[in-house]
């Protein structure tokens, strides 16, 4: 029985054979090292953006600071909102990526909205206080739309209209 389930594991994986994936004796996958190059035209307006990202995050806060002033936030954003990173595996010595992954997050509202990120060192918390924010920084635009007008939806369909 272990034998035909070890043949039928070969052949699945010699179906998906890719160059840089590798199978442990155990059958689970492992994917090797993937060179990706940087596009350095990607990264030539990054000081405008950051710029601009923390004139709008002092602005935002000078008016939320301002006395008989509303609320600037609702809860619009919803799911899981706070997240750990990893260190990106692979990378070269001469740099270090941290990537972070909001696998369950969603905007409740349709329009336009910024995401503000802040990054804090939870490890160096003085007792009974707060972490420090080491940065903050908005998202680009984000269009949210409903899934009826969401841009990518078909037209209405026969299935559709039964549902």
């Amino acid at each position: 029985m272990d034998e035909d389930r070890q043949d039928d594991n070969e052949q699945e994986h010699s179906l998906f054979k890719d160059k840089d994936v590798e199978f442990d004796e155990e059958g689970l996958e492992h994917r090797g090292d993937i060179d990706m190059e940087d596009d350095p035209a990607y990264h030539s307006d990054d000081a405008r953006y950051v710029d601009n990202d923390l004139y709008e995050l002092k602005e935002l806060e000078r008016m939320a600071s301002e006395p008989g002033k509303r609320e600037l936030s609702t809860r619009n954003l919803v799911g899981q909102i706070a997240v750990c990173g990893q260190i990106a595996p692979g990378l070269n010595e001469e740099s270090t990526h941290i990537w972070f992954a909001f696998s369950i997050l969603s905007i409740r509202t349709e329009g336009f909205f910024k995401v503000r990120f802040c990054l804090s060192d939870l490890q160096r918390i003085p007792e009974g206080g707060r972490s420090t924010t080491i940065c903050e920084v908005f998202s680009n635009t984000i269009h949210v739309q409903t899934p009826k007008r969401f841009e990518g939806t078909c037209g209405k369909a026969v299935v559709g209209a039964l549902l």
